[in-house]
């Protein structure tokens, strides 16, 4: 698995940044397109879908961007989401 490195010097960035709010979301390992399921969320730890596989559907991460959105509760942070 590749670490996309400019991203993550970005996070550590940010993470000094207190004069904005921001909010990162990143999916888990595998990434595609499909039905949404109900989000589950973490910190900065790789998550796994309950058939022990880390993967994301497009969907799934729409549901969990849009509740971020609509009922925020990440404040200078980032968090994971997964099947």
């Amino acid at each position: 698995m590749s670490i996309p490195e400019n991203q993550f010097k970005e996070l550590e960035f940010l993470k000094h940044v207190d004069n904005v709010n921001w909010v990162g979301v990143s999916p888990s390992a595998e990434f595609k397109a499909g039905e949404k399921h109900v989000p589950v969320l973490g910190k900065d730890s790789l998550l796994c879908a309950a058939d022990g596989k880390s993967h994301t559907t497009s969907g799934t991460m729409a549901v969990a961007i849009l509740d971020e959105i609509e009922k925020p509760s990440i404040r200078q942070a980032r968090f994971t989401v997964s099947d």
